[in-house]
Formats: C-alpha cells, structure tokens, sequence
C-alpha cells in the first residue's frame, strides 16, 4: 500500500443526501463546503454522483445482489444467534480467541440494536456474511441486543463467508453489556484491535443517532414561548411576563438527549461529549495516538459540522447521513463487496461506501 499514516494530515467527510451525494472536505478548522449541483462530477478528486448517473462496477454488482441467493439469518427460539443454519449460514462457538496475521483492514461494527431497530440487525449480518473477512480484511461485530422475554444478550462475533464465530461464549462479563456506555465501546474496540491487528482500522456505529438535535426539548427555543400574539393589532409581541434569562435557565433545566447508541433495556446512550471521551481514549490506548482511518456513522443526523469537529480529532474520514436513514440502514454487501478481489485504500473505501448507500435507495420512490 501507498497510503501510511503519517503522511495523512486532513480530515474528510462523506455523506448522504436524499437526493444525490453531496461531498464535504475539511482542512483543520476550515469547513469548506462544495456545491451539491447534479452536473458536477468530480470535486478535488472525490467522486460525487447524481441519482441517475451510473458508477462503475455497481450496476453488476447491484445485478448480483438482487439475484443472488444470499445467506440468510434465522431468528431462533429466544436467542437470534443461537442456532444459525439456513442457507449455510452456521454459528460456531469460538470460546478460544485466536490472533491472526496482521491485515489491510479490521471493520468494526458496535451494533446498539438493543432497542426498536434491533429487527433490523439481523439482515445487515447477513449482509456481512455474504462477503465475509477475507485476506484483506477482518469483520468483527459486537451485537448488544434484547431477545424474547426481554433479555438482554451481548454477542461479539468474527464473520466469515457463509460463518459466525462467536468469540464471547465463554466470557460471563461481556453476556450483557451496556451499549448506551462509553466503557462499552472501548471494551469492544479493545478487543477487536488486540485480536485482529490491521493496517487500517474503521470503526461503525450502528443505532438511532440525534447529531446536535435535542429530541427531548425539540427546538433549544421555542419562538412561541418568547412571542406572544397580539390580537388587538394583529402582531405578535415579546412576551415580558418572564425575563429572557429565566426562560433559559428553564429550558436547560431539561436532561439533553443529544448522541448515539441508545440502550433501551438501561435507558442510557453515549452522548456527544462521552463520544469524543471515548474515541480519545481508544486512540491514545490502541491505536499509539493515530486515528482511526474511518469511522462511520450508521444513524440518523449524525453528518453535522458540531459533531465532524469531534469526529476529526479521532479519524481521518467520516461517513455518515445529515438526514434520517431507513431503519435498514446500509448495505452491508455493497459496502463490502470491493474487499472480495482486493483491498482498497481508505479514501476510495470511503468513497465506495457512499456509492453503495446511493445504489441502494436512490430509486426509493419514483419521484
């Protein structure tokens, strides 16, 4: 490879709009944001595609997928992944945790399904495991989950082709974890980078995303509750019946709710602050103080500028959506696919990883 760390110096965001791709890149604290018009190709040698262009190589892959018959997950009596065995899809019990050679690529994937999206997980693992770790590199996932009854499950799996090696049988500690803790996330990446050394590290969080928006207080301030309207002479008025500052100290008495990876069996999540506390200290224990290569943002409103000022203190790219995502979030086949014949650098990775969201939804509706 051509590409090392220490000759990376900028951070790159690519996200998802609803209509075409819209590419963002960041040099230091400048955000510089390039016009999302559908005739423009090419920015700065990022590929930007509108909904009806074509991109190289997916319209077969797209053909494939939707032919193929792929793998499929079984939701078992109370434990989805306790017997995976339709379409060759088998869980094997891997108590023992076995190194492996270092990689191009480890592709980490804290899924917080531990809540209404947990129907969903099932099919972006089967996703996975149509590709499977290869030579290029290692798919690892920690599935934090409830099951019937309301049990609470916490699964950290190795995926192979058509395999799901389970790493955690044996570990009483890691059964029934917090996903909505920062400790979590970190025992996760510990684990993965310890076990599964790679050149390149990306690091996915799977679950609901709030970005900067507080859904508990919906907007910071409401303008009704500042105006009144005054029928008299038909406009609206400041309301002086509370001071200003008042009215703040009111609103902020409210608990924020402003994060990612949301735990509804413990009713926590990692907010933003405890997200940039977690990946310093994940980049400062295992990674020797480098970054990530590219951490993804598999929820909703999660590709705010506020939060890729925290995000690109820890990775060099970011991938994520500005908008609301479908709840069965990315293709896990497309977006791994390329890995199947080759590695990729972590740019065209990034890049790649927008193309496939776009195949994936942008003839949603026929409008």
């Amino acid at each position: 490879m051509t590409m090392k760390r220490g000759n990376r110096r900028r951070f790159l965001l690519l996200f998802f709009a609803t209509t075409g791709v819209l590419t963002y890149r960041i040099l230091s604290r400048d955000f510089v944001q390039y016009d999302g018009n559908a005739d423009c190709t090419v920015f700065d040698k990022i590929i930007q595609l509108s909904d009806n262009q074509k991109s190289d190589g997916f319209s077969s892959i797209i053909s494939t997928y939707c032919h193929c018959d792929a793998p499929a997950v079984v939701v078992c009596d109370g434990d989805p992944y306790s017997t995976i065995t339709e379409n060759k899809i088998n869980l094997v019990d891997q108590s023992v945790t076995r190194k492996t050679n270092t990689k191009d690529w480890t592709f980490l994937v804290y899924m917080a399904a531990d809540n209404d999206l947990g129907r969903f997980a099932t099919n972006n693992i089967k996703q996975m495991a149509t590709v499977g770790s290869n030579a290029q590199i290692n798919i690892l996932i920690q599935l934090d989950i409830s099951v019937s009854g309301g049990r609470k499950i916490t699964r950290r799996y190795y995926v192979e082709k058509g395999h799901i090696l389970h790493f955690n049988a044996s570990d009483a500690q890691s059964q029934q974890m917090d996903s909505g803790s920062p400790k979590t996330l970190i025992l996760f990446c510990i684990w993965a980078i310890t076990e599964f050394p790679a050149e390149y590290y990306v690091l996915i969080l799977w679950n609901h995303g709030t970005g900067i928006l507080d859904l508990n207080k919906g907007r910071i301030i409401n303008a009704i509750e500042l105006f009144i309207f005054n029928t008299a002479i038909n406009r609206f008025e400041l309301n002086c019946n509370i001071g200003f500052f008042d009215f703040i100290n009111v609103v902020n008495q409210k608990d924020e709710q402003r994060g990612i990876c949301w735990d509804d069996s413990t009713g926590n999540y990692i907010n933003n602050k405890v997200l940039d506390y977690a990946l310093e200290t994940i980049k400062n224990k295992l990674l020797g103080s480098n970054k990530f290569d590219i951490i993804e943002l598999d929820a909703c409103f999660m590709s705010m500028l506020e939060i890729a000022n925290i995000i690109k203190k820890h990775a060099h790219i970011m991938v994520g959506s500005q908008e609301v995502e479908l709840g069965t979030g990315w293709n896990y086949f497309l977006v791994l696919t390329s890995f199947d014949q080759q590695t990729l650098e972590p740019l065209d990775f990034g890049k790649h990883i927008v193309k496939a969201y776009q195949y994936t939804y942008h003839q949603i509706t026929n409008d």
